[in-house]
C-alpha cells in the first residue's frame, strides 16, 4: 500500500498492514468528545494497537487552547504534543477467533485551524485504507440522572452498521454549528462512505469533562456488538471516585442539588 495520503498530511509511518473490511472509529475531544477520547485511548491500550500515522500538529492547532504536556521519563524531561493519530488493532473475540474484521481509530483533540484541508487529507487516508465504513463516539448532555444507566442513541446513514447494536436509532434533525466530528462525518458520507454515531446521553449538571458511568456503558455496547471482553474493573473504580466527588458528605451542597434533579428528572420518566 503506500505510504502517503494523496495530499501529504497525513504521513504513515509504518509499512501499512492487509486490512479486512476496515471499520474506522473516530472520538476528538471537542464539547463531547472527553469521554470518547477516553474510551478510545482504552481500547488501543487494551488491544496493543499499532500506530500507522501521526499528523503534524503545528498546522492545525492552537497552542495556546491545546497546550502541550509535560512529563518525565527516565528522568528526562518530555513535552507531548497535541496531535490526531491513527491507530490499528485486530482484537480477539470471547470464542477465540479474530474480530471479523480490522479496527482503525482515528483520534486526539479537536483541532482548531484548516478543518477543510484537514477532513480532505483524512478523507483520502480512509480512501487509501480501504474503510467504507465509520463509527463516532461521542457524549451529550441531557435529562439523564446520574443515578440510572446513560441512555444511548445511534443515528447512522447506513441502518447495516448498527444492526449489532441493540440500541435506540434516532433520525438526526440538529441544525446549526457543529464540531470536527460532525463535519468530518458529513464529509465521508459525501464521498460515499456509511456513517453512524454511538452518543452517550450524560447528566447536564454534572459540568466534567469525561464521565466514567457513560464510558463504561459505550464500552459495555461496543463489547457487546463485537463479541468481545473487556476488563473495566478500573473504570468502575473511577466511576465510583467520581460519584463520591459530587455526592460525597464533605460537598453536601453539591450533593443536595444532585438530589433534587434527580427527583425531578425521575418525576419526568
Amino acid at each position: 500500500m503506500p505510504n502517503d495520503s494523496p495530499r501529504g498530511i497525513v504521513s504513515f509511518d509504518v509499512e501499512l498492514p492487509t486490512l479486512h473490511e476496515p471499520l474506522c472509529i473516530t472520538a476528538f475531544k471537542d464539547g463531547g468528545g472527553q469521554t470518547a477520547s477516553a474510551i478510545v485511548e482504552y481500547l488501543i491500550d487494551a488491544w496493543d494497537a499499532q500506530e500507522l500515522a501521526a499528523i503534524d500538529p503545528d498546522p492545525f492547532f492552537d497552542f495556546t487552547d491545546n497546550r502541550p504536556h509535560a512529563r518525565f521519563q527516565d528522568d528526562r524531561r518530555v513535552i507531548d504534543w497535541p496531535t490526531l493519530r491513527l491507530h490499528h488493532a485486530r482484537p480477539t473475540r470471547a470464542d477465540g477467533q479474530l474480530l471479523e474484521r480490522d479496527l482503525l481509530f482515528f483520534h486526539g483533540p479537536e483541532p482548531t485551524f484548516q478543518w477543510k484541508a484537514l477532513t480532505d487529507a483524512i478523507t483520502d487516508a480512509l480512501q487509501t485504507l480501504g474503510v467504507r465504513d465509520l463509527l463516532s463516539l461521542s457524549t451529550f448532555p441531557g435529562a439523564s440522572p446520574h443515578t440510572r444507566q446513560t441512555p444511548l442513541w445511534m443515528t447512522t446513514t447506513d441502518p447495516s452498521l448498527t444492526e449489532s447494536f441493540d440500541i435506540e436509532v434516532i433520525e438526526p434533525r440538529y441544525q446549526g454549528p457543529i464540531g470536527f466530528s460532525g463535519t468530518l462525518n458529513a464529509l465521508l458520507h459525501d464521498v460515499g462512505l456509511a456513517t453512524a454515531n454511538l452518543i452517550g446521553i450524560t447528566p447536564f449538571y454534572l459540568g466534567v469533562d469525561a464521565n466514567p458511568p457513560a464510558g463504561i456503558t459505550l464500552l459495555e455496547a461496543l463489547a457487546r456488538a463485537w463479541h468481545v471482553e473487556l476488563d473495566l474493573s478500573d473504570a468502575h473504580l473511577s466511576v465510583e471516585g467520581q460519584l463520591a466527588r459530587f455526592c460525597g458528605a464533605g460537598i453536601w451542597a453539591v450533593g443536595t442539588i444532585l438530589r433534587r434533579h434527580n427527583e425531578a428528572l425521575k418525576e419526568q420518566q
